[in-house]
């Protein structure tokens, strides 16, 4: 991991054309837990298909873009860019995984 600190706003994504959020669990694919840092040392930033609830007995997950600190902590973005939360490193996020 680097030291550099995670920017409160990022590029717009401009290349993704998919769905924001999901509700249900879509074939071949599993709700899977990982603390935030384990998250951080897969991958320095990326996308992931966070769990934010539950519409009508189903689970909804929102896809979010993060960019990791040197800690392990995850800086949430929306695909416009703005910076919409933070996950401490310790922190356990439900995610969808292949």
């Amino acid at each position: 991991m680097t030291a550099t600190a995670a920017p409160a706003y990022i590029a717009p994504e401009t290349g993704y054309t998919g769905r924001h959020q999901r509700r249900g669990v879509p074939a071949g694919m599993r709700v899977s837990a990982f603390e935030a840092r384990e998250i951080a040392e897969f991958a320095r930033e990326g996308a992931i298909w966070r769990h934010s609830g539950h519409v009508g007995g189903a689970p909804l997950f929102s896809r979010v873009r993060y960019v990791a600190e040197a800690d392990g902590t995850l800086r949430l973005y929306s695909t416009t860019g703005a910076r919409v939360g933070t996950v401490p490193a310790g922190r356990t996020v439900k995610v969808l995984a292949r």
